[in-house]
C-alpha cells in the first residue's frame, strides 16, 4: 500500500512525461474502479494478517529458530521470482542471495 502511494505521488508530482517507469500507471476506468479497489483492500488485508501470523507464530519459536526462519524468506522469495515467474537475474542478485543465506 505504501509503495502505492509513492508512486501516485510521483505521477502527480512528475506528470507522465518525466516519472520513472515504476511509477506511471493509468487509472481504471469507472467500471472496474470498485473491483480494483476491492482487490487492493483485500491484497492489503491479507499481507496484514499474513505479518501478524508470522509474529505470533515466531512469539512462540526460541529466538535461534525464528532467525534461520527469517533469513529463508528471502530465497523463498527469489527462488519463486526467477522459477516461478521467470523473472531476469544476475550473478550479482544470485550471489548476494547466496551471502545473506
Amino acid at each position: 500500500c505504501g509503495s502505492a502511494v509513492i508512486a501516485l505521488t510521483a505521477h502527480v508530482a512528475l506528470g507522465d512525461e518525466k516519472a520513472p517507469s515504476w511509477a506511471t500507471f493509468s487509472l481504471p476506468n469507472a467500471a472496474d474502479a470498485g473491483l480494483v479497489w476491492f482487490l487492493v483492500a483485500l491484497y492489503c488485508v491479507g499481507i496484514l494478517s499474513g505479518q501478524l501470523l508470522l509474529a505470533a507464530g515466531y512469539a512462540v519459536l526460541p529466538a535461534w529458530f525464528a532467525s534461520i526462519l527469517a533469513l529463508t524468506e528471502l530465497s523463498f522469495s527469489w527462488s519463486l521470482d526467477v522459477f516461478v515467474l521467470r523473472e531476469p537475474t544476475n550473478a550479482l542478485a544470485c550471489s548476494g542471495t547466496l551471502v545473506i543465506f
